[in-house]
């Protein structure tokens, strides 16, 4: 017990450390150290080659360390028209950051706008209903390679298809169970956008059908019999509802409350990192075809940033400064906030 209350407050330390020395990015990786230290799946002893990688390790504490300087770091950009002077506060998007990869945070609140201009649909007109597809236990090693689980979501998003052919709707994979914080199960997550005047309710025969043709889809996968499989299905008509069920379909799994449960599982930790980096969780589907949802990347946010400034903008190279510097170069009367972490700098 003692050990782990040690162990729990350096963790903290570490995790609280940001860029108190001034810089960027830190020299070490203390928090990952203390990871390879303390072995994969907590059984104490130092990350080897063979059981972990050590190459993996080391793009694991480059990641993390990136990744400590969210929101705390700004680059700055020169308008291609005006000439003005830009600066936007740097997020890392990553699921393990606390900012951007929690319940709405920056991850969560971009898939959802994306799905929303996606699907084209007015939520106000729209009935929404969950359906979750479950595996069973025994079948969880099948999925455990990122070519496996983009297979997952791909049978999912054809049993939503075939049972809703002429609906818009979203098929979101989550990889940890909801109820057990960092137990690998993966699932998906399916929106189907109706009619507000449709039958909300599905007919336990359709239910039925459904849940038939996961569990066939999951037997020819695997490759063996499988005799029972669980569906869950919701809806819901109410405003507040439906903003609520696209927040949380759309929110990172792995994210930042998954981080703690795997802190000792270091195999499983650089699997969800490294492995599955740039991998689309989310994928939609209107008149019969299916698309990927990626999350955003930096190209993406600059021209968010050029449309909110109303001008494309030009990267200023060596511009970056920390968000301190920013702060004791520039009061509020000096600058404009466009868009939340976007300013545009009074003219001298």
């Amino acid at each position: 017990m003692a050990r782990e209350e040690n162990t729990a407050r350096q963790l903290n330390e570490i995790r609280n450390q940001g860029d108190a020395a001034g810089g960027i990015r830190p020299d070490g990786s203390p928090y990952l150290e203390l990871l390879s230290y303390r072995g994969g799946g907590g059984s104490g002893g130092p990350v080897n080659a063979q059981s972990s990688g050590v190459e993996k390790l080391e793009i694991m504490k480059e990641m993390w360390w990136r990744s400590g300087s969210c929101g705390k770091v700004a680059n700055k950009f020169r308008g291609a028209k005006t000439g003005q002077t830009y600066f936007a506060r740097i997020p890392c998007r990553k699921w393990w950051c606390e900012t951007c990869g929690a319940r709405k945070g920056e991850i969560n609140r971009k898939r959802a706008q994306a799905v929303k201009q996606k699907i084209g649909v007015k939520l106000e007109t729209a009935t929404l209903r969950e359906i979750v597809l479950t595996l069973p236990e025994d079948l969880v090693p099948y999925f455990e390679t990122r070519k496996a689980l983009n297979s997952l979501i791909r049978m999912s998003a054809k049993v939503m298809k075939k049972h809703f052919q002429d609906l818009p709707g979203i098929t979101s994979l989550h990889l940890f169970d909801s109820k057990g914080k960092g137990k690998y199960r993966p699932h998906t997550h399916s929106v189907i956008f109706d009619r507000i005047r449709a039958r909300a309710k599905l007919p336990l025969e359709e239910l039925a059908a459904i849940r038939e043709d996961w569990r066939f889809a999951l037997q020819g996968f695997v490759r063996r019999p499988v005799e029972k499989v669980v569906v869950h299905v919701s809806y819901t008509r109410k405003m507040e509802k439906k903003h609520h069920m696209i927040g949380y379909v759309t929110r990172p799994v792995p994210g930042a409350m998954d981080l703690a449960a795997l802190k000792y599982n270091i195999d499983l930790l650089g699997f969800c990192m490294v492995d599955m980096q740039g991998f689309s969780f989310i994928r939609y589907f209107n008149k019969g075809k299916c698309f990927e949802i990626k999350d955003p990347t930096a190209a993406d946010a600059v021209r968010d940033m050029a449309g909110a400034a109303g001008e494309p903008l030009i990267f200023v190279l060596h511009g970056q400064m920390t968000m301190t510097e920013f702060y004791m170069r520039y009061r509020p009367k000096d600058y404009d906030e466009l868009t939340s972490g976007f300013y545009r700098i009074h003219a001298p």
